[in-house]
């Protein structure tokens, strides 16, 4: 019988190019993949904030008067119910009135023109979540994702329509 002298396995050399290539390749997937999620959670933030916004609309429609009496902070809190527990761990929302006409002289609008509709906005929980949207009763919708975190934030609030939303 003849003895065999083949190798067999993989020596360390080779096994730790593998490594360094395996950790080469995901430094630069994983940011890429980490957008990718972000955009995602945005995509239902935003879809959630335009299904709120269509079903304050179809009260106006039925009753314009749906929003005279009730105050930004109480519909806020009824807002947040609306909108399910996963989406909330991940962004803060907050809604405002869409105001105009005479100013109120009583009640909870006192001093503030008749609310017409409402406006909300999805600020992000995460560090390092940088994207934003904003969305109205009265049919916008914008996604502020062209700048640094505290710009895209700043944007939403404002309800901006030029950059960085889009």
């Amino acid at each position: 019988m003849k003895a065999s002298n083949g190798q067999f396995g993989f020596t360390l050399i080779e096994m730790m190019v593998t490594v360094a290539i395996v950790a080469i390749l995901v430094s630069i997937a994983l940011p890429s993949y980490s957008r990718y999620i972000e955009k995602g959670d945005l995509v239902n933030a935003r879809s959630k904030m335009v299904n709120i916004a269509d079903i304050i609309k179809t009260e106006l429609v039925k009753k314009p008067s749906y929003l005279e009496n009730k105050t930004e902070a109480d519909f806020n809190a009824e807002i947040t119910g609306m909108i399910d527990g996963d989406l909330k761990a991940k962004y803060t929302f907050t809604t405002e009135f869409i105001r105009q006409g005479k100013i109120k002289e009583e009640g909870p609008q006192k001093g503030k023109g008749y609310p017409v509709g409402i406006r909300i906005y999805a600020e992000p929980k995460k560090s390092g979540y940088s994207y934003t949207a904003w969305v109205s009763s009265q049919g916008a919708s914008y996604s502020c994702m062209d700048g640094t975190r505290d710009e895209n934030i700043a944007a939403a609030k404002k309800f901006q329509t030029s950059a960085p939303c889009k």
